[in-house]
């Protein structure tokens, strides 16, 4: 869908005018290409001021490369675990919590968007939530819950609360007209639910979504970092501790990825689903780790 401005600017020569047009449609090759490059580049700033520093602290990405290479062949000295192990580990904790995140935030963000009583109860909570950054639970789920749910803790806080918030915001923002023609052909109960509300909200659910795989996917790192539950943010700051520099920055390299391809995940469905709903989509305030 194209999002433009088009704007009005004199010619030089005084005849007539020309426009100019910001256009936000996407254009997939440009897209990867230029990525490509920014990738490109932002590699070769690294090993510049790898090669100019000469400090432990910053190793080039060519060490960076080779330790990944190792730790993927190899395991961790630390822990004992393979690179798989430890990346198994994190997304253990991170799609559970995920998935019953979703679950829940589904019926509640809907009853919330639909029921006044309930929007009104449900305020306070929200928005006491929505500013406090999970990962500040975090000494007190590990005293309660331990390393483990401690971790699912907060991954479910993180990504509940945008959750719930984006489907409050599709339910609250239906087209009024679209209920009333759904009533009049016959939706009622159930059928109104199913044929004209969940329909109307997919593309809120789909937003919230994309922003919640971000938003967990910083919430489980921060969590492991500050908890020592065995995953690859532990598995960063095991070796930063230990000086072991080059194996602190190959689990960032590799939380960078995942993050980036689970996040491609979310953008490619929603891109797809909105799409062939021919939909704008919207988006309500979010919380962050």
């Amino acid at each position: 869908m194209s999002v433009g401005i088009a704007t009005k600017r004199a010619r030089s020569d005084g005849v007539g005018e020309q426009y100019f047009h910001i256009d936000h449609r996407p254009h997939r090759k440009l897209t990867l290409g230029l990525g490509a490059v920014g990738v490109s580049l932002g590699i070769l700033i690294w090993w510049v001021l790898s090669a100019l520093v000469r400090t432990a602290y910053l190793p080039s990405p060519y060490a960076v490369a080779v330790t990944l290479y190792n730790l993927f062949t190899g395991y961790d000295h630390i822990s004992g675990l393979t690179m798989w192990q430890l990346i198994s580990d994190t997304l253990s904790h991170y799609f559970p919590a995920f998935i019953l995140a979703f679950l829940l935030a589904l019926p509640i963000g809907m009853l919330i968007g639909i029921s006044r009583v309930a929007d009104s109860l449900s305020r306070p909570f929200v928005e006491v939530l929505r500013p406090i950054a999970p990962i500040v639970f975090g000494p007190l789920f590990l005293i309660v819950l331990g390393q483990g749910q401690g971790v699912f803790m907060i991954v479910f806080l993180g990504v509940f609360i945008p959750l719930v918030s984006q489907i409050q915001f599709g339910v609250q923002h239906i087209d009024p007209l679209v209920l009333d023609l759904g009533q009049t052909m016959g939706a009622h109960g159930w059928t109104l639910f199913r044929k004209v509300i969940i329909p109307s909200i997919a593309p809120n659910i789909l937003a919230g979504l994309k922003v919640a795989i971000g938003i967990g996917w910083i919430c489980i790192i921060e969590g492991e970092l500050i908890l020592g539950t065995p995953g690859i943010g532990a598995f960063v700051l095991w070796n930063s501790q230990l000086g072991l520099y080059s194996q602190m920055f190959a689990g960032i390299v590799l939380i960078s990825v995942i993050g980036i391809l689970t996040y491609a995940v979310g953008w490619t469905v929603e891109h797809m689903v909105s799409k062939k709903l021919g939909m704008i989509l919207e988006s309500a305030p979010v919380t962050h780790c």
